[in-house]
């Protein structure tokens, strides 16, 4: 009996060796198209001293993190469809209308800047048509609420700006909790940004370690105090880090990592035979990082130790607004993943600002696109969560239009 359990345990102990053995290699094979699988390297994973000099020049910002630069023109590419944006000499983004003055400022996340759409298919485009009046947009791709509102007070808002538009996805819970964006999403390496922190309940900033002179070096000599200043290290980034042995990381996360591998290998097939459509496969992979971090931002806005970050950094932007004798509203624009979510059930965001209400001007747009029975045409299949697409954005403008007039009066 004992010789033949030695059999079996010996055979099983020679098909781990060999998994770990194929999963090493296949990890290090498929992470070059995939920035989501991570290993001991990518701890830090900036080598390239002119890529950082690159970004610097082009995107830094002392106070933000990152920025678009203003009086500057830029293009994307979604679907073989290219569209364009213009940052005007002020900051904002142009929307094709033709206005002197504003009575609203639009501050907010990729979802305020309205990512994959042309200037006049903004739902700010659409709102300032049906409004006649002069709105300004100051979105930035990735910001969190805490980057929305520092930029707030570092741009000059027109002195008859009325009304502030805070617009953001509901995954900014994670994003003010971050201080470097690569320690939640893997491989966005130069996404240094400030963050705020509670002490004895006040507000304390910490500005980011990215510096205009910042070189390699000088950042290496800081990863010990991003790490104290980011939860996302311990986290999430360790224990997604492919280290020695691969196999716990790989059945830790076993349903994670299975879908991921299996879209990647079919894409690289595909890629190598010429296949046509290979990259809706790695789309899959992508859809998986896009619907676990969405997933994990839930579980967040569930403990108290995180939503109180959240609640202060809103309710002190909003007294602040008080006394400049502005107004304030919040809008949440749903990702793609968290309508098909809200549909099965009340997702832990949407109680978290009803309950906030109370202080606080909200429009929720979750409820009202989730009713829609097609509500999958107002959006873009993209690798970001799915952004509005130019009827989208014109539906958000007109879903929001009443109650933007009712808070103006």
């Amino acid at each position: 009996m004992n010789n033949i359990l030695i059999h079996y345990l010996s055979y099983l102990f020679i098909f781990l060796i060999l998994f770990e053995i194929v999963l090493q290699i296949t990890i290090h094979f498929l992470k070059k198209d995939f920035q989501w699988l991570i290993t001991k390297k990518d701890e830090f994973p900036i080598s390239d001293q002119s890529q950082l000099d690159e970004f610097i020049k082009k995107k830094f910002s002392k106070h933000t993190g990152w920025k678009w630069r203003a009086n500057t023109k830029g293009y994307e590419y979604l679907n073989n469809i290219r569209t364009s944006f213009k940052i005007s000499k002020n900051g904002y983004r142009e929307t094709g209308n033709i206005f002197n003055n504003s009575t609203i400022s639009v501050i907010g996340d990729s979802y305020a800047f309205c990512r994959y759409v042309n200037d006049n298919e903004t739902w700010v485009s659409f709102l300032e048509k049906k409004m006649n009046i002069g709105i300004r947009n100051y979105g930035v791709g990735n910001y969190g609420i805490d980057q929305a509102i520092i930029k707030y007070f570092n741009i000059s808002v027109e002195k008859e700006t009325q009304l502030i538009i805070l617009a953001f996805v509901p995954e900014t819970i994670s994003r003010v909790h971050s201080f470097w964006k690569h320690y939640c999403e893997f491989g966005n390496k130069f996404a240094f940004k400030p963050k705020y922190t509670l002490v004895n309940g006040k507000l304390k900033l910490i500005p980011t370690v990215l510096q205009e002179n910042s070189t390699i070096k000088t950042l290496i000599d800081k990863t010990n105090y991003i790490k104290q200043n980011d939860i996302f290290y311990e986290k999430k980034f360790l224990l997604h880090m492919y280290k020695f042995p691969y196999l716990v990381t790989y059945f830790k996360y076993l349903e994670r990592y299975s879908v991921i591998i299996y879209n990647l290998l079919i894409y690289k097939i595909y890629n190598f035979f010429k296949i046509k459509n290979s990259t809706r496969f790695l789309n899959n992979a992508f859809g998986k990082i896009v619907n676990d971090n969405i997933s994990d931002s839930y579980k967040m806005y569930n403990d108290a130790k995180y939503t109180e970050l959240l609640r202060n950094l809103i309710y002190d932007f909003k007294e602040k607004l008080d006394k400049e004798g502005r107004k304030l509203v919040l809008l949440v624009l749903p990702q793609l993943n968290d309508i098909k979510n809200a549909k099965k059930k009340t997702i832990n965001y949407q109680l978290f600002f009803e309950k906030i209400k109370k202080k606080v001007n909200i429009i929720d747009l979750t409820n009202s696109l989730k009713n829609l029975p097609d509500y999958k045409n107002y959006y873009l299949e993209d690798n970001h969560g799915g952004h509005f697409s130019s009827s989208g954005n014109k539906l958000v403008a007109e879903l929001i239009l009443n109650e933007i007039k009712k808070i103006l009066r």
